[in-house]
């Protein structure tokens, strides 16, 4: 949660490079058995195989909630602790989905206050993650994404005067919006998902494992040979290759990118990555990549981060604990928190 994000001094060092300069990697990774996920692959247990094996210390099981693949791999040992967890997941999909007309996001899209625990605990942490980003996570741009094509429901007039998580009312018991916002908690919901799930294999005493859906990741522990996980990170330009890997544990990383989802809009490539301040689809940032204590933190930063202006961006993740990022930018230049440099590998 953001209020658990203490400050620290920034570091002016920076690595920036480009990435033509980067050596290319001879491995791809194919779309199978759910090898690719979102901006992340998971490397170091998987077979580059076709068949897209698994090493023998992990069992791998595939679920679908929330429109997408939902990945465990764990011990064997533990792979009957997977269905109270799974059990989460489907929950939180069907209370937070926008897809689904009687979920409590739903009702709340509908002016309805609405009590719901999954409902209160994320939409407040939209808020404390608004006032962390300056605004840049708003939850309540839906009416700019069903404009451009990318959420479904009625057509509305859309401005930045729709768009404000501060219209966003939660006690602890409820949630209400006043004025004429509408919420989608597609940049923040997924991670909460992972986290609630991660919690749920704790719970069973799991102590070794990986959950994925999406983009986002949670590495618990480490491999069972107790080395650290390894978390590929996609190259937005050629998604079929990695442009890096990351060492994970007991962390969570997140990816947001335009690339995951765009289309034609008027004649000009859009993507779902909304400015808050413009309303406007923005694309300086190919590929947004964040590790933190959390799946919604790294989940909503990555986000966020996604359509700061790049200095902001940078200066935020630099400023929080035990948050670190990577940026991939359209021009073709990378940056990499320096907190992370020892725990990446760029190919």
């Amino acid at each position: 949660m953001p209020t658990t994000l203490l400050k620290r001094g920034l570091s002016r060092e920076h690595l920036i490079t480009k990435i033509d300069t980067m050596k290319s990697t001879r491995r791809s990774f194919l779309k199978s058995a759910g090898a690719l996920t979102g901006g992340l692959v998971v490397s170091g247990f998987h077979s580059a195989s076709a068949r897209g094996l698994f090493s023998e210390d992990l069992t791998s099981r595939t679920l679908w909630a929330m429109g997408m693949p939902v990945r465990y791999s764990v011990p064997p040992e533990a792979s009957s602790s997977i269905a109270k967890s799974f059990a989460a997941v489907t929950r939180i999909d069907e209370h937070l989905s926008i897809y689904k007309p009687e979920s409590a996001v739903s009702r709340l899209n509908l002016g309805l206050s609405v009590a719901d625990i999954d409902l209160v605990k994320v939409c407040k942490a939209a808020r404390q993650f608004g006032e962390l980003t300056e605004g840049y996570l708003d939850v309540t741009v839906l009416p700019v994404l069903r404009n451009l094509g990318f959420r479904p429901g009625e057509l509305s007039p859309s401005s930045t005067s729709h768009i404000d998580f501060r219209k966003l009312r939660v006690t602890d018991s409820d949630v209400h919006t006043v004025g004429n916002v509408q919420v989608d908690l597609g940049g923040i919901a997924k991670g909460y998902a992972v986290d609630e799930a991660t919690r749920e294999l704790r719970g069973e005493q799991v102590e070794s494992g990986l959950i994925e859906a999406g983009g986002d990741i949670y590495a618990l522990g480490s491999r069972p040979d107790g080395s650290s996980w390894t978390i590929g990170i996609r190259d937005p330009r050629n998604p079929a290759r990695l442009f890096a890997t990351v060492r994970l544990t007991n962390s969570a990383v997140a990816t947001s990118g335009g690339y995951f989802d765009s289309h034609v809009v008027n004649g000009s490539d859009a993507s779902h990555l909304i400015n808050p301040k413009t309303g406007e689809s923005v694309s300086h940032v190919l590929s947004a990549t964040i590790v933190a204590p959390s799946a919604m933190t790294a989940d909503a930063l990555a986000t966020a981060t996604s359509v700061q202006p790049r200095a902001q961006a940078q200066a935020l993740i630099e400023s929080l604990k035990e948050v670190e990022g990577v940026w991939i930018y359209s021009d073709g230049s990378i940056f990499v928190t320096p907190g992370l440099r020892d725990k990446i590998t760029l190919l």
